[in-house]
């Protein structure tokens, strides 16, 4: 399993667990963030070949999982990451 290190701006909002320290509305924000959406989309696609081996012999299709925390966030990552390989296939 592979995680990603996010910028340092959201390293503090992540490890958060006091309620009293951030609301939840502060945190799907941050969480939220364009930059960062944008950053994990970008860091994903640039080893998706090599973390799911499409290239092996068989390797049609996906045999990788992406989890987020609601439909608001699927979304947002969906529209990044359309964007970010429309933006390399024009490379």
């Amino acid at each position: 399993m592979d995680y990603n290190d996010v910028r340092p701006q959201f390293k503090a909002v992540e490890a958060e667990q006091d309620e009293k320290e951030l609301s939840a509305a502060e945190n799907r924000q941050a969480l939220l963030h364009p930059e960062r959406i944008r950053e994990i989309t970008q860091y994903i696609l640039s080893r998706f070949r090599q973390k799911t081996h499409r290239l092996n012999a068989g390797g049609k299709g996906f045999n990788a999982m992406f989890a987020v925390s609601s439909v608001d966030a699927a979304k947002c990552y969906y529209e990044a990451f359309k964007h970010n390989r429309q933006a390399a296939c024009t490379r």
